[in-house]
């Protein structure tokens, strides 16, 4: 699980990167796109300008003013690219200004999708670390558990044992007469306790006795 976790976190990441990368280069292009309109504007300024202190007839006064039918094609050839260099100049100002637009529409495309890749890689990582408290937690409670598991099993294996000793005292026990003494912990040998117990006692030959 946090295998697949840390793969999706890094994807996360890597999308994030990718769409400040294109949030940077949108901003790039902006940036271009404006100075290029500045530039143009600046000389369709300054043709503006020399028309209007030259007055409206220049262009006339221009192709009037030819002496030669040879000079008067070369000023209308001549007055046609001007203004054609005119309407190139402000249709590239023109689709400038659509590219900008579209830049940043896409600029705040990428911005959404960087900080929706931001709030998901952070509840990614939240997610992975509540998983690991809680992975942990539940470790701390299994070892816990397992140590009164086993304190529980040592100690009735030990009763285990003190019964079935108690056991073997209580048959060696009835076996003998009555006046045989109990067992006593003092050697842990029933036999041995029972032989001193019977010292002193005078001993006949045969006898069922001790």
């Amino acid at each position: 699980n946090l295998d697949r976790v840390s793969n999706d976190y890094h994807e996360a990441l890597l999308q994030l990167e990718q769409a400040q990368a294109g949030m940077k280069q949108s901003q790039e292009r902006i940036d271009a796109a404006n100075d290029k309109i500045g530039s143009l504007q600046k000389k369709l300024g300054t043709r503006a300008s020399s028309m209007y202190r030259n007055g409206n007839t220049t262009f006339l006064d221009l192709l009037l003013g030819a002496a030669t039918f040879e000079e008067f094609s070369t000023n209308w050839d001549l007055l046609n690219k001007m203004n054609q260099s005119d309407a190139d100049m402000v249709q590239e100002t023109k689709d400038l200004r659509v590219e900008i637009e579209a830049q940043k529409q896409e600029y705040t495309r990428l911005e959404a999708v960087a900080s929706a890749k931001t709030a998901e890689a952070k509840k990614i990582k939240d997610e992975a670390e509540a998983t690991m408290r809680a992975m942990q937690a539940t470790y701390d409670g299994l070892s816990a558990e397992a140590a009164d598991l086993l304190a529980q099993e040592r100690a009735a294996q030990t009763a285990a044992e003190a019964a079935q000793a108690q056991s073997v005292v209580d048959a060696a026990s009835s076996g003998g007469s009555s006046s045989a003494p109990p067992y006593s912990p003092v050697t842990g040998n029933a036999v041995v306790d029972r032989a001193y117990g019977c010292l002193g006692r005078a001993y006949d030959a045969g006898a069922c006795g001790p």
